[in-house]
């Protein structure tokens, strides 16, 4: 067996080993030995294997053990790596988050409080809320904001005078600034993280208002006494 054979043999092996489990990479280096050892039993007498060419496979056999080993090393970096990162999230337990959100929630004929904040100070704020086909509901015209946090407790009515039904509401937030130049606005809600769910490898937190994903936390922090 030449080494052009031995060399095609490995690429396969080694091609296997990097896509398959740990048992089919072990199948793969026990493979790539019994070709060597077949080679030495089945090699002419009166022409034995060249010493240099042997060396040379059996270079290779290490090379691929090493990969093998490498792409195993790398799996169990990969596992502590997510054992770790949920570890940290069961941290977030008892803490309040703040969450990206464009929705507010009327309950029981109450709508949650919008909290938003402003890059600069406004002049104007216009909010305007949407019932879940689009329609507009309501607009609200604030003015004379500072930048940074600010919270808007919206009435629950639309406007006509009457009350909203039960259910989320999307809502635009438009603020310009004195020259009439846009102000970038965010809304968040906050929320008491009471657990956590890992759905699908991904971890989800529990609140009050149900599951919200990692991505939409924008701040943690300790939530003051008697928050809820």
């Amino acid at each position: 067996m030449s080494i052009s054979s031995v060399n095609s043999s490995l690429a396969a092996a080694t091609t296997t080993s990097t896509k398959s489990s740990s048992s089919n990479s072990e199948l793969g280096q026990l493979d790539f030995l019994n070709l060597l050892v077949t080679q030495l039993k089945n090699q002419d007498p009166l022409n034995p294997q060249d010493s240099a060419e042997f060396a040379a496979q059996l270079a290779q056999f290490s090379a691929l053990e090493q990969m093998i080993n490498i792409n195993d090393s790398f799996e169990d970096l990969t596992n502590a790596q997510s054992a770790l990162s949920k570890l940290g999230t069961l941290n977030l337990i008892g803490n309040e988050v703040q969450l990206s959100t464009d929705t507010l929630t009327v309950a029981d004929g109450e709508a949650a409080a919008l909290e938003f904040s402003l890059e600069d100070d406004a002049e104007n704020v216009a909010i305007t809320f949407f019932d879940n086909t689009g329609n507009e509901i309501n607009t609200y015209q604030l003015s004379d904001l500072t930048s940074g946090s600010n919270v808007f407790e919206w009435d629950g009515m639309d406007k006509f005078g009457q009350k909203v039904q039960d259910g989320d509401y999307s809502f635009t937030i438009v603020a310009t600034d004195s020259s009439g130049y846009a102000v970038s606005a965010a809304a968040c809600s906050t929320h008491i993280v009471t657990g956590v769910e890992f759905v699908n490898g991904e971890a989800y937190l529990q609140t009050a208002s149900g599951l919200v994903s990692l991505s939409q936390v924008i701040a943690v922090q300790q939530p003051e006494s008697g928050a809820e």
